[in-house]
């Protein structure tokens, strides 16, 4: 071979070899690993996580003895309920709604040697099978009151019972005697509770309102604000790559290019949008509720007390109010309500999450003072008199609680004060009582909502 002939060979094979390398290079695809987003998440802890116990915590305790109701606000009751349930695993669940029709399910409840848990909301039933462990699938969809009952000297198991009023249906289960062996110091102090008496709201629902005034403290608490940023950095996969816009108001907004978190109302309020694809399969209302409660848990969000106040299975809303000195809060003063958290779920994802970001700090001792808070007769003897065109059919709900009142339109220190509200045509109302300075003494009921801003009046001895 010639050396011109070698010089080609040379020659065509570097073409060639240019050649492969430079489709090699255009055909090439690396096997990177997946990146999970998890792991951008932090662990970013803005307050407390809550079992499913603490957020059915009832509202109202009550105790049935000698022909009387006694009532207590005490979550200890309740908690070392589940306590107790939770050593005795609870098996069978039996439905015995036919056999306390004849009697009627508010007869029931009421007889002596029993003690029953009234909640603040209608619970799905199955969240009580997860949140007591019970084996059986519940067949009762709501669940509003739940009652135990003292065996008589030929039993020896306590009887416990789901019972939906508006369903008029009634579940037994039972467990050992000694499960329930705290409540015997309760059953012995009932005397020293409230008495209270029970009011037929509808035709499947009642309430307990007390026989007498009670002396109910006015509360103070110093209160911050939480940073939205450790929102942004709680909620979104990669903090880092979330942008901040301000509008022209000076409300911020965070975006990254599927959620957003919007803070409004001088930095009060935010809004958590996170884009989830429509409705691909149906959910029970109890795994609804849990995946709020699941996401809570995830960045650690219960900055206060709170506890499902309502929940509306076709939009899959759910609505936590904050509980303070154990009783429900109400502000009915601001357009956007800062003592409710909401949550719209999709999917068994919350794709919606509006909450308050002020946060209780401690009590101010030095703000306490104890409010006479006037009977539950007087309440009843106000509404039914004085309501334009009262309608008693709308009348859904009537509770002690407390007024959500910034000082001075500031947000550094809270007061809290007791007043009856009533749930009348769907909204929230305060019923105002003041004490009349007049010489026949006595005192003015008033009725105050936050939509038609109406009062009345009435002075009664």
């Amino acid at each position: 071979m010639s050396l011109e002939q070698a010089k080609s060979l040379v020659l065509t094979l570097l073409v060639l070899l240019s050649f492969m390398l430079t489709w090699g290079l255009w055909t090439y695809q690396p096997q990177y690993e997946t990146l999970d987003d998890r792991a951008y998440l932090q662990e970013v802890i803005i307050g407390d996580k809550r079992s499913l116990v603490d957020i059915l915590q009832p509202e109202l305790v009550i105790f049935h003895e000698n022909k009387e109701h006694y009532g207590l606000r005490d979550p200890e009751v309740f908690q070392a309920f589940a306590e107790s349930v939770s050593e005795w695993k609870l098996k069978s669940v039996e439905d015995v709604s036919d056999s306390i029709s004849s009697v009627g399910i508010s007869s029931f409840i009421r007889q002596d040697n029993s003690v029953e848990f009234v909640f603040l909301a209608d619970i799905p039933g199955q969240l009580f099978a997860e949140a007591f462990e019970i084996d059986d699938e519940i067949v009762i969809e709501q669940v509003d009151r739940m009652l135990l009952k003292w065996p008589n000297q030929t039993q020896d198991k306590v009887a416990i019972y789901l019972i939906s009023s508006a369903q008029e249906s009634v579940l037994k289960t039972t467990f050992a005697t000694n499960g329930i062996d705290y409540l015997a110091n309760y059953r012995a102090n009932v005397s020293e509770y409230p008495k209270y008496f029970g009011h037929k709201i509808d035709e499947n629902k009642y309430t307990y309102l007390p026989v007498s005034h009670l002396s109910v403290p006015k509360l103070t608490y110093s209160a911050q604000l939480i940073s939205p940023i450790e929102f942004k950095n709680a909620l979104f996969n990669n903090p880092s790559s979330v942008k901040q816009f301000t509008s022209d108001t000076g409300e911020r907004t965070f975006t990254n290019s599927s959620s957003a978190l919007e803070v409004f109302q001088n930095e009060m309020m935010m809004r958590y949008i996170n884009p989830v694809n429509k409705q691909t399969s149906e959910m029970t209302s109890s795994d609804v509720i849990y995946s709020g409660i699941e996401f809570m848990n995830d960045h650690s969000g219960w900055t206060d007390n709170y506890r499902i106040d309502n929940y509306d299975h076709p939009t899959q809303t759910i609505n936590y109010r904050m509980i303070v000195g154990e009783l429900p809060v109400f502000d009915l003063k601001n357009i956007t309500d800062h003592v409710l958290i909401e949550q719209k779920v999709r999917n068994g994802m919350v794709y919606e999450y509006t909450r308050s970001l002020i946060n209780l700090r401690f009590k101010l001792e030095n703000g306490r003072v104890q409010v006479d808070v006037p009977s539950g007769y007087d309440v009843l003897r106000a509404i039914s008199s004085e309501i334009p065109n009262f309608d008693e059919t709308k009348l859904e709900n009537i509770t002690i609680g407390y007024e959500f009142d910034p000082v001075g339109n500031q947000t550094a220190v809270i007061q809290f004060n007791p007043v009856w509200f009533i749930q009348y045509n769907g909204l929230w109302r305060k019923v105002q009582i003041e004490e009349d300075s007049s010489e026949q003494g006595g005192s003015v009921i008033g009725l105050e909502q936050n939509q038609d801003n109406f009062y009345f009046n009435v002075s009664h001895p």
